[in-house]
């Protein structure tokens, strides 16, 4: 047995009858539009002026020669520093570690600042 028939279906209620609809206002007729007025005449562009002659440039003066770099002196070898050792509220260690530590860091627009080591931010961490 189909499930629908088991409920009893509402009662319609029944439809109000339909209203009637107002007539249509008429369309009002159509009015042409106005001529367009005439556009003035286009003014004349005055003449252009005649531009200057171009004036020669001068030949470039020769460069002097470029004068030769000296050569490289050699950078002498790094000092082992030697290992730290507990500090026991001496600052000596720590003096020494800071001096070698601190870069100077330079561009080459000439902005520099000073900035830490790697070294130094591990053994500061601690």
């Amino acid at each position: 047995m189909p499930h629908f028939l088991y409920f009893p279906m509402p009662l319609l209620t029944p439809r109000p009858p339909l209203t009637t609809r107002p007539p249509l206002t008429p369309v009002p007729p159509f009015t042409p539009r106005p001529p367009l007025t005439p556009r003035p005449p286009l003014t004349s562009v005055p003449p252009l002026t005649p531009r200057p002659p171009l004036t020669r440039v001068l030949p470039l003066t020769p460069r002097p020669p470029l004068t030769p770099v000296p050569p490289l002196t050699p950078v002498p070898p790094l000092i082992p520093v030697p290992p730290l050792t507990p500090m026991h509220h001496s600052h000596q260690g720590f003096w020494r570690l800071s001096i070698i530590s601190l870069v100077c860091y330079r561009y080459p627009s000439g902005f520099s600042y000073l900035g830490m080591s790697p070294a130094w931010a591990a053994i500061s961490s601690k």
